[in-house]
């Protein structure tokens, strides 16, 4: 991992521990793939997937409280493949899949555990579809938003629903509901103050 303290001015490398595995009893090793985030100037942390299969497999977290000087394993992570992370405070946010299931986990208390959050689907949402979910944006340590999307089982059909949260996350709500998408279309959007922002096209419409 390498840092910066001047704007990239200059670089400074720091070494990764030693991953333990034992090959002979099938143990995958790492690979390069990962995410990073943190938290402040010196609270951060680093996913790097396990080799296999990323739609079933995991990832393995790593910390710092140094700014990325050193670095050591955390005793804990969510049983999934990380694809994105958001620390906000002392919790960190992560999205992945699970068994080939989308999964959005919270932790509150150092790693002891990942907490998995689901969000129920509003009324108007068909029943048994598939929940997608993104990374929450927070506007400070208790306020954000969660964008989930909503695919039916066939995949035909899709909606997506903007959750929101007043306090940190321990609870959320259904803000807004946008319907009427191809199964699809993958929808980018962002979330600026309050406005949620998106661009699409409703099916049977020009534009």
């Amino acid at each position: 991992v390498w840092r910066t303290s001047n704007g990239g001015t200059t670089w400074a490398r720091a070494s990764l521990p030693r991953w333990h595995h034992e090959r002979r009893h099938g143990e995958p090793g790492l690979n390069s793939h990962g995410t990073i985030t943190f938290a402040d100037v010196n609270r951060g942390w680093l996913s790097l997937d396990l080799k296999g299969n990323t739609l079933f497999g995991t990832s393995t977290l790593l910390t710092t409280c140094d700014g990325g000087r050193t670095w050591d394993w955390a005793p804990n992570g969510p049983d999934a493949h990380i694809g994105g992370m958001v620390a906000v405070g002392d919790t960190l946010w992560t999205v992945g899949q699970a068994h080939g299931v989308s999964e959005l986990d919270a932790n509150r208390d150092s790693f002891a555990d990942f907490d998995s959050v689901s969000l129920p689907a509003p009324s108007q949402i068909a029943p048994n579809t598939l929940p997608t979910y993104s990374l929450p944006v927070f506007l400070d340590s208790r306020n954000g938003y969660e964008v989930v999307r909503y695919r039916s089982p066939n995949g035909a059909t899709s909606a997506e629903v903007l959750y929101s949260t007043s306090n940190g996350g321990n609870s959320w709500k259904a803000d807004g509901t946008l319907k009427s998408l191809q199964g699809s279309e993958d929808v980018n959007s962002a979330i600026a103050g309050s406005a949620w922002i998106l661009p699409f096209d409703p099916q049977g419409g020009s534009a």
